[in-house]
């Protein structure tokens, strides 16, 4: 991932990576800076890096990217974690598929993918719209999700061992409904989710963002990584 700034934090005696991934529009320099912050000050090599695409299919080439990372790591008998938030949870969650020796993934207002389809009502679109200052139609969803690789995971009894989604119930940019799909599609337990009950605000987006930035999430990290 040479291309790719990123910011690394390794010592050859440390065995346990963390790769964070940030969501859209930000950089890896700003991603949900308390989670980022604990695991610098933890017994873990961490790997942040830019992942941010000038259009939507480049996805694909950073999901490539990001599994010749991961699994050269693991080739040096590195055990790999992920913690994505947003599009970098998503990206989580795709890498988890992709590469079974991923031993954790915690996935952080995101869905696996085509979840994103969800629960797409008038008054999403419009909050949408907002965000992205533009018309739903521009927006396209679809072909979004459309350029990550079919890398979903099918319901199986490890991944009770292996994924831990975080969301908030006032979530509007990846809703709750999404979210219980998700939760659904990869047969988690509720042991396996940290949900918030944040109060709704339909023009802000804290309630994406803010489990990001909240000690519980780092509490729901620390006890199950």
């Amino acid at each position: 991932m040479a291309k790719r700034k990123c910011i690394i934090k390794e010592k050859q005696d440390r065995d346990n990576d963390v790769f964070i991934l940030h969501g859209h529009g930000m950089k890896r320099g700003s991603p949900f800076p308390i989670v980022s912050k604990f695991f610098l000050n933890q017994n873990y090599n961490l790997f942040a890096c830019d992942i941010e695409t000038k259009k939507d299919d480049d996805w694909v080439e950073v999901l490539n990217e990001y599994e010749k990372m991961i699994r050269e790591r693991i080739k040096k008998g590195k055990h790999v974690n992920l913690v994505g938030e947003s599009m970098g949870g998503t990206l989580a969650l795709s890498l988890g598929e992709k590469i079974p020796e991923v031993k954790k993934v915690f996935a952080i207002g995101a869905v696996h993918g085509k979840e994103m389809l969800v629960g797409i009502s008038k008054d999403r679109q419009e909050y949408l719209e907002d965000q992205f200052n533009k018309k739903y139609e521009e927006i396209n969803i679809p072909r979004i999700i459309g350029a990550f690789p079919d890398n979903f995971e099918i319901c199986k009894a490890s991944n009770k061992n292996k994924y831990y989604l975080i969301h908030s119930q006032a979530d509007k940019l990846v809703t709750f409904d999404q979210f219980i799909e998700n939760k659904k599609e990869l047969c988690l337990p509720d042991e396996n989710t940290l949900v918030y009950d944040t109060p709704k605000d339909e023009k802000s987006w804290w309630a994406h963002v803010m489990p990001g930035r909240n000690w519980k999430t780092i509490e729901f990290i620390e006890k199950n990584l």
